[in-house]
């Protein structure tokens, strides 16, 4: 990763190859990067459903679509990491 001066503004950039976003906060960059490595280690807990997500807070919007479908109530869905 590199530091770049754009605008008059400090951004941190993505080295993966092609890739060349840029951020101005250096722990959006890391949450990005993990995007680059296909990692998806937060793991919806309801049966049937086999999605994984990179970040919790999509695992946590994504358990909100099942409790409005009322497939399932809040004592079974935890967010959980995969180990």
């Amino acid at each position: 990763d590199r530091v770049v001066i754009k605008d008059g503004v400090i951004k941190y950039e993505c080295c993966v190859d092609g890739c060349k976003k840029t951020f101005i906060r250096i722990e959006h960059l890391k949450r990005h990067k993990v995007l680059h490595t296909g990692e998806r280690n937060y793991i919806c807990q309801v049966p049937s459903c086999n999605r994984s997500f990179n970040r919790i807070d999509n695992l946590k919007q994504h358990i909100r679509t099942h409790l409005k479908r009322n497939e399932v109530t809040t004592d079974v869905v935890k967010p959980r990491k995969k180990r």
